[in-house]
């Protein structure tokens, strides 16, 4: 099962609209959709995901990595061995962070949505979605929170890996970071992965900061269910597909210069149709400017689709020719 491969930049141009306008006409059904927010929109104002890790194994005086294959689950669970450093270190470094990319943030508080599922700890999104009548909640009430959702009907914000409160004791610290943490979040309980099976297979879904890595539960899930849905190997038609992921082009640095990686590229796409996902690419640059902008144009969908013309979106890698 093989996705779109590309050669050329134009060749993103061409699809990149197409996948924008069916993104907005599932948006704009009357069923509203669920955000999946992902660490890239809390942590994409720093390195990354692997800075927090970095910090906390630091805190903890272990080394940063001991094998370049490791996980990055197996490089957190290395600092479990003292689970009470350890947890005091994730509140330590976790408080400490700026809370939110903003700039993203703001534009995703404007969209029009059912509930949010998060993998995220913090109290971002609670702060921004309260006044749309949002609750919490968490992984292990949430397939029964969902199956409940409309009696009455409530939106809902479910931190699937634990939720860090503010004044939070390390001793009452649960969420899933390192690899038994994990396992036990979805092998011993498997309510969390009975809601992901359902939202996934009956919701339309829009990914925001999720990288999609191969160490998380979510591809396995998704393209288990690719699997028991397709009667063949060819994907549905776009106006039939109802997840959708903005995705940060995949890029080699040198220096200040940003060079499209096609071979990432093409791996991924290979990867998103295996698990029934389209993704939207956008230019990571100048402080996620055309994500914001893509999302911006999302939240008045309402108003009819707009061409990417109409967007405000900057053509992807526009610091530097390919």
């Amino acid at each position: 099962m093989t996705g779109r491969q590309y050669q050329t930049i134009s060749e993103i141009f061409e699809v990149s609209p197409k996948r924008i306008e069916a993104l907005h006409k599932q948006y704009a059904q009357p069923t509203r959709p669920f955000l999946f927010i992902g660490s890239g929109v809390e942590v994409g104002v720093h390195a990354g995901w692997g800075k927090f890790i970095d910090a906390i194994l630091e805190f903890c005086g272990l080394p940063l990595t001991i094998d370049k294959a490791e996980s990055q689950q197996a490089r957190a669970e290395r600092a479990t061995v003292d689970i009470k450093k350890y947890r005091q270190a994730i509140l330590k470094e976790y408080q400490q962070w700026e809370s939110i990319n903003q700039r993203v943030m703001e534009e995703i508080g404007r969209l029009k949505v059912q509930s949010i599922v998060t993998t995220n700890y913090g109290r971002a999104l609670m702060e921004r979605f309260s006044g749309q009548g949002f609750e919490i909640s968490l992984s292990r009430h949430a397939y029964g929170d969902y199956i409940d959702r409309a009696t009455p009907k409530k939106h809902r914000i479910y931190h699937i890996h634990g939720y860090i409160d503010e004044g939070q004791r390390a001793d009452q610290l649960d969420i899933a970071l390192a690899s038994s943490e994990y396992e036990r979040y979805y092998n011993e309980d498997t309510n969390l992965e009975h809601f992901l099976r359902d939202i996934f297979a009956h919701e339309t879904i829009i990914f925001i900061g999720l990288g999609f890595s191969r160490d998380d539960p979510f591809p396995k899930i998704l393209e288990a269910l690719v699997q028991t849905q397709r009667t063949n190997t060819m994907a549905p038609a776009l106006e039939q597909q109802h997840l959708f992921a903005f995705m940060n082009l995949p890029c080699i640095y040198e220096g200040t210069k940003a060079i499209l990686d096609f071979e990432a590229l093409n791996n991924a796409e290979d990867d998103f149709q295996k698990m029934g996902v389209v993704p939207i690419w956008f230019d990571p640059g100048n402080s996620f400017k055309q994500l914001k902008s893509m999302i911006s144009a999302l939240a008045n969908a309402d108003k009819g689709v707009q061409s990417i013309n109409e967007q405000g979106g900057e053509p992807p890698l526009t610091r530097s020719e390919q």
